[in-house]
């Protein structure tokens, strides 16, 4: 039914971007799932580009998948669009017997209908997510309830009663291959809606507690576990449409979304859970972009961080011979580089990304990066004075992250003299490092971690001697205890955290610090079974108000205290 896309699908996750495109529009006057997997492959290329217009591209295209849906569902429309299929479907059919077969047994009108169902369902999930970074809240919430009612309505209708026959009968496990031998959906819809509906479950289960139980008067479901199970039978099924993305979403729970609290034994546990997963999909796609960046972060969280530059090396050149600027992945590269210092690679990276003439979300913090880096190989001060004096004018307005440059510009930096900005910006580039638990993920490297422990360490002391830098002072504290827990001297890790409790500080960025502090605290009072101490860290978190982060962390620290309990 769908052999017209496999080709297509391989192209879009190998990055063969413009001959995707180019037969996927063959069929986009005619075919609402050619507009919607066209609308897949254009998020793609939007989430390592960071422009805007390609999530505008993303909203047009899945409208067209509307409008041609509509036109279907007009008397006599329906059997000539089945005809249209059978042909494209042909080709493929001259050669395989059994496909030809297949085709013969399936119920063309049903499965037509729900794949329609399912493109609505998938096509405002897509919409939902670009109207939210378009900053257009409205329209995305209208979308994300339309698709998922239509997802719900798909997976109790069609699939559970299905799944549990088939539980049943297997003794209560679940077998991969979920659909039964008399079902009369096709299995590429089948597993989409597993996907998808596992998808919803697991992202409205990472909602704050307040807003799942609203959302739950309302009908909607939030169980994680389930949602990461859906997903897997998805991703460990050969399903052409959505295995690569039920692969690479995955990591979310394994990579991407860090644990508030999680002893290494824990953190390498759910690694090797994804690793068959990762592997599997670089195995599939070894080209791929984004097969390529999600196996980066994937060994970034495994401190090894050699074969994470390697991997995001790979996914930033494909997107190029493609034809593309993948300035977010570029952005993740010199922050990889830089982790690992080698803080000459970064230079480049970052200045290519600062000089970038397009439309691009992350040039504030990549100059700020860019600004660390310099110092850190000696360049002229002027150079670095001179780009951390130009943060204010590469600030986006759809970039979350810089909204934490403006508070650090507005507060901090803007107040700095010449001499001050050369000590403080290799700290503020350490802080986003620390931030994004780049420290964390090494702690297993202890070879890195004596590297930049001893890089962060001189840097640290010519901060702590000087008296009107005291407001850097708390995250030198901070990042200092991370690295010495790393290499294992936790006594002077606590020294230095101890000596930080004793002393006050006025200014917001000092006071985000001492946040950052107890949470530092906690977990190394986690890491030891103090499970008091650790709790009272957390739950001091959040009272010293220092910027627009707190909620944020408040509400991890609330979520790592329920983790706690429940130990």
């Amino acid at each position: 039914m769908f052999e017209y896309l496999r080709e297509i699908n391989q192209h879009i996750w190998d990055s063969n971007y413009e001959q995707a495109f180019k037969e996927l529009e063959a069929f986009t006057d005619d075919s609402p799932r050619a507009c919607l997997e066209l609308a897949f492959a254009k998020v793609q290329i939007g989430m390592f580009t960071g422009d805007s217009v390609t999530r505008s591209l993303v909203i047009e295209y899945v409208q067209q998948a509307e409008k041609l849906i509509k036109k279907y569902k007009q008397k006599g429309e329906m059997d000539a669009y089945i005809s249209k299929i059978k042909k494209w479907n042909a080709p493929y059919e001259e050669n395989n017997d059994a496909l030809k077969e297949f085709h013969k047994t399936i119920d063309w009108e049903y499965n037509v209908s729900m794949d329609h169902t399912l493109v609505s369902a998938e096509g405002n999930l897509l919409k939902a997510v670009m109207y939210y970074s378009l900053n257009s809240p409205l329209k995305a919430g209208k979308s994300i309830i339309s698709g998922y009612n239509a997802f719900k309505r798909l997976y109790y209708n069609d699939v559970a009663q299905s799944q549990a026959k088939l539980q049943e009968k297997h003794n209560g496990v679940l077998p991969i291959n979920t659909l039964p031998p008399d079902s009369k959906l096709h299995g590429c819809l089948h597993h989409s809606i597993l996907f998808g509906f596992g998808v919803l479950n697991y992202l409205l289960s990472m909602l704050p507690p307040y807003v799942v139980s609203v959302l739950s008067i309302f009908g909607f479901e939030s169980d994680r576990d389930r949602g990461m199970e859906l997903m897997h039978l998805c991703a460990d099924y050969d399903a052409p449409i959505r295995r690569g993305a039920a692969q690479l979403v995955l990591g979310s729970p394994y990579v991407f979304v860090p644990s508030e609290v999680q002893t290494i034994e824990e953190k390498n546990a759910k690694l090797d859970r994804y690793a068959p997963l990762i592997e599997s999909a670089l195995k599939r796609y070894p080209s791929g972009t984004m097969v390529a960046y999600v196996a980066s972060q994937y060994y970034t969280v495994r401190g090894q961080l050699d074969k994470a530059v390697e991997h995001m090396r790979i996914a930033v050149d494909s997107a190029k011979k493609a034809g593309y600027a993948p300035m977010r992945f570029s952005y993740d590269l010199g922050q990889y580089l830089a982790v690992s210092c080698r803080f000459d690679e970064a230079i480049v990276i970052f200045d290519e990304i600062v000089k970038y003439d397009g439309d691009v979300n992350i040039r504030a913090i990549a100059c700020l990066y860019l600004a660390g880096c310099k110092v850190l190989t000696g360049a002229p001060s002027t150079e670095v004075v001179a780009l951390l004096r130009s943060l204010g004018d590469h600030l986006s307005k759809h970039s979350r992250i810089d909204r934490a440059i403006q508070e650090i510009n507005s507060d901090f930096i803007s107040s700095l003299s010449d001499d001050q900005l050369i000590l403080a910006a290799p700290i503020l580039m350490f802080e986003f490092i620390y931030g994004m638990r780049h420290l964390y993920n090494i702690s297993e490297n202890e070879a890195l971690s004596q590297e930049v422990s001893k890089v962060f360490t001189k840097l640290a002391n010519k901060i702590l001697v000087k008296k009107d830098m005291k407001d850097l002072k708390p995250a030198c504290s901070v990042i200092r205890c991370r690295l010495l827990r790393n290499i294992g001297e936790h006594e002077k890790a606590k020294a230095i955290l101890d000596k930080l409790e004793q002393s006050s500080f006025s200014s917001a960025h000092a006071r985000l610090w001492i946040t950052m502090s107890h949470w530092e605290r906690a977990e190394m009072f986690f890491s030891e079974n103090n499970y008091s101490d650790a709790i009272k860290n957390f739950q001091a978190i959040g009272s010293h108000k220092s910027s627009y982060l707190d909620e944020l962390f408040k509400s991890r620290a609330k979520s790592a205290i329920k983790k706690i309990q429940q130990k």
